[in-house]
This record gives structure tokens, C-alpha cells and sequence, in this order.
């Protein structure tokens, strides 16, 4: 028979004992759900660090890399924009279960972040390009790319009047004698198919292939000393161009205030029709003073080297680039000098030559840029040899080319660009005008 008063005083502890071990069951499960939230919070937070280092490598990207001024101070962004793996930072992080994206808060779905090393891939009309390459991609090597193939066409046109006078000055007004005036027009255009091959971070290798059409117009007032009977006669030719190749070498990376130095070496080869042997000939029999060539040349018919270094700096949206080079042309034995004698052997020597350039470049956007840029080729005489006798100078054969340039950079994709320049010959040697559209495509 149970006790009344037992039973009364056992059932409140039973009760009690209870509560207790309910209780600490459900702390446990508290303990084991904030448990499990920490370390999806930890997942988050891992997840959200990669995103940003992602990022931040991005920003380095496209501020400094893009241009080649090589990798910036820290080596995390350093190892991230080289593409090489950095502990901790996912190529392509994956969802954490239960994470919240930072990229997914603020992007679609599918607008992934870019993998470092690979090309990103813009929305539809966004070009996102380094301002300083928009800047800077017409008047320098661009090393961070592996390969860039460039097609150009170029035109020049001169426009040469000569005016000879044989006789002498009467009374110190009158002229008594014969005058002969000479006028020649041409336009040069050349096609050209350009390479360039980066070799790690400081070297490309570059080579130039192109086709050259003359067209020349020859004119000569002065038949039977009279000015008003002209002659004319036009000259056209075709063919493949001086072929050149040579490579670009860093040796200095901008850094504060030290700039980009690029060493550069050019080789012309003589592939093009020489302009030696060519005969000329009298087109109008009653016009002595018309003397025209067969063909017109498409090269210089000598080997020649151009070594240069270039200097670039940018201050955004500023970029200021300058360059000095030689020109050494070659000396060549050649099998006719004289273009009225058939067989004139002799060896030529081409005026040797200093070229100064120099200019800036003005960031508009991300897409364009505009360059206004000075060039100079000033060249010494050449010199020709005969048999039997020794070097002599050929008289008006110095020339000072100086030209003004105004450029125009549109980035139409983010491997395509639109590279326009016209220049403005400011000495009788320069071609009145050149005007030359390029499309470099980077790979």
C-alpha cells in the first residue's frame, strides 16, 4: 500500500527532474544551431574575402597592368593579377550553403566575377580597357599582351615645284635666258600586316609586312623656252615593300616619378624594288626637259638598322611619351648608278639619319583618346662610288623631315582598337600630309 505522504513529497522532484533534463536537451540543440550558424558565418565572411581580393586584383588590373608597367607593390595583388594560385582565395569561389554572395547581392546570377589570368568578358556595349592603354597603345609596345596582330593602310601624298633658271639678270630686273619649271605629284600608299609576340613580361618581338602602291605625276613647263607648252607624263607601280623586324625591350618599368625606358631594335630588309637601275626616259620627243623613270621604286634598296629608346609617363588623364633614334643605313655595291648610262657599277652610301619624336596623349574615357605628337628625321648627303674614283656627294641630297601629328585612339572592343593619325609636313623634305588608320587586334 503506497504512502500518501511519499508519494506527495516524490512527485514534485520527479516533476522537477524532468524540467532539468528538458532543459538541458534543448540547450544542447541552441548550442549545436548557433554552432552551425558560426561556421556558415565563417564560410560567408572566407567567401566574402576572396570575393575582394578578387576585386581589388581587378582594380590593380585595370589601373596598372593592362598598360605593362609591370606588377604592383603588393604581392597578393601581384600573385592574383600573375594568375598564379594564392592560398585561401578560390579561382572561382563556390557558394557556401546557407552564405549570402556579395556578388550575387549586387550582380545577376550568371554575371560572374573574372578569373584572373583570362579575358573578361564586358556586358553588350561595355569596353573596359585601362585608360592609360587607350592612351598609351599607339606609341607603346603593350608587353602584358602575348600576341597582336595590326592591320594598317597609310597614304602620303607630295607635292614638289622646281624652278630652273638658265641666264642672267638684266639692268638687275630683267631676266634673259631660259626657265624650265618642274612640278611632280604622288601619292604612296602602303598596306601593311603587323605581328607582335611578347616573350615573359619585358620583350616582344615584332616584324612588318607590307605591299606599296605609286602613283606619280610629272610635269614640265618650258618646251622650246616657253613656259606656256607643258608636258605631263604619270608613273605607276606596284609590289611588296622593304620588309622590317627588330624587337622591343623594357628596361625600365614607371615607378613614381621614373618612367617606362624602352629599348628598341629595327632591321630593314631591301625586299622592295630598288630604286638603283632604274632607266629613265623622254616621254614628250619635243620636251628635253621631261625626264621620267620606267617604274617607280617601292624600298630603298639597302639593308638599314634603327636602334631607339622610348620613354612613356602618365599622370591620369595625361600620358607623355618621347623617343631617340639612329638611322644606319648600310653601304651597298649596286650594278647601275647613273640612271642615263646603262652600266654605271658603283657603291652607294645612304645619308645616315637622327630621329627625335615626342608628344602627349589626352585620356577622354575608357574607350578614347586623342595624341598630338612631333616627329623628326634629320639625314646627312649620300654618298656614291665609282670605278676609279672616290666617294663623292650627291649635291641636295640632305633632308630635314619634320612633321606634326594629330592621333585618335577608339577602343571598339576590349581586343579591337581604332588607331587613326594625320600628319602635316612642315619642311619641303616631309610628305604634305600622311594619313594612316591601323586596327590592332590583341590576343
Amino acid at each position: 500500500m503506497k504512502n500518501p505522504l511519499l508519494a506527495a513529497v516524490a512527485a514534485p522532484l520527479l516533476g522537477c527532474l524532468a524540467g532539468t533534463a528538458a532543459a538541458h536537451a534543448a540547450s544542447d540543440d541552441a548550442l549545436a544551431v548557433l554552432q552551425q550558424q558560426v561556421r556558415a558565418l565563417g564560410r560567408q565572411v572566407a567567401q566574402q574575402h576572396a570575393e575582394i581580393d578578387a576585386l581589388r586584383a581587378r582594380v590593380v588590373q585595370l589601373q596598372m597592368g593592362q598598360r605593362g608597367k609591370g606588377y604592383p607593390g603588393d604581392p597578393l595583388g601581384a600573385q592574383l593579377l600573375r594568375g598564379e594560385p594564392v592560398a585561401g582565395v578560390p579561382v572561382q569561389p563556390a557558394t557556401a550553403p546557407g552564405a549570402i554572395v556579395l556578388a550575387q547581392a549586387q550582380a545577376p546570377s550568371d554575371a560572374a566575377l573574372p578569373t584572373l589570368g583570362t579575358t573578361h568578358e564586358a556586358p553588350a556595349g561595355e569596353v573596359r580597357q585601362s585608360r592609360t592603354e587607350v592612351a598609351a597603345q599607339g606609341h607603346a609596345p603593350l608587353f602584358h599582351r602575348r600576341l597582336t596582330l595590326t592591320a594598317g593602310w597609310s597614304d602620303s601624298y607630295y607635292d614638289r615645284r622646281e624652278l630652273a633658271l638658265s641666264g642672267f639678270l638684266a639692268l638687275d630686273a630683267i631676266f634673259l635666258g631660259n626657265i624650265s619649271i618642274a612640278q611632280t605629284k604622288a601619292h604612296i600608299d602602303t598596306f601593311d600586316l603587323a605581328a607582335q609576340y611578347g616573350i615573359g613580361d619585358d620583350l616582344t618581338l615584332n616584324i612588318d609586312l607590307p605591299y606599296v602602291l605609286r602613283n606619280s605625276r610629272f610635269l614640265s613647263a618650258g618646251q622650246n623656252a616657253s613656259s606656256s607648252a607643258i608636258s605631263q607624263s604619270t608613273v605607276s607601280s606596284d609590289a611588296i615593300g622593304d620588309v622590317n623586324f627588330g624587337f622591343d625591350y623594357r628596361l625600365v618599368r614607371e615607378h613614381g616619378r621614373v618612367p617606362d625606358v624602352v629599348a628598341s631594335l629595327k632591321v630593314t630588309a631591301p625586299t622592295g624594288t630598288s630604286p638603283f637601275g632604274i632607266a629613265v626616259y623622254q616621254p614628250d620627243a619635243q620636251n628635253t626637259n621631261l625626264q621620267v623613270p620606267q617604274r617607280l621604286p617601292t624600298g630603298n634598296g639597302v639593308w638599314s638598322i634603327n636602334p631607339s629608346v622610348s620613354f612613356l609617363t602618365s599622370s591620369d588623364p595625361l600620358v607623355l611619351f618621347g623617343s631617340l633614334g639612329y638611322l644606319y643605313n648600310v653601304t651597298r655595291s649596286v650594278g647601275n648608278i647613273d640612271p642615263a648610262s646603262i652600266n654605271s657599277p658603283g657603291r652607294v652610301k645612304l645619308g645616315d639619319g637622327v630621329q627625335i619624336g615626342g608628344g602627349f596623349a589626352l585620356v577622354l574615357n575608357d574607350r578614347a583618346s586623342v595624341s598630338t605628337s612631333l616627329t623628326s628625321l634629320i639625314a646627312r648627303s649620300t654618298r656614291v662610288e665609282l670605278p676609279g674614283q672616290g666617294w663623292q656627294t650627291v649635291a641636295g641630297s640632305a633632308s630635314t623631315n619634320v612633321s606634326l601629328g594629330f592621333g585618335v585612339n577608339y577602343a571598339l572592343s576590349d581586343h579591337l582598337t581604332l588607331s587613326a593619325m594625320l600628319q602635316a609636313g612642315l619642311t619641303p623634305d616631309a610628305p604634305n600630309y600622311a594619313l594612316s588608320i591601323r586596327f590592332p587586334y590583341r590576343f
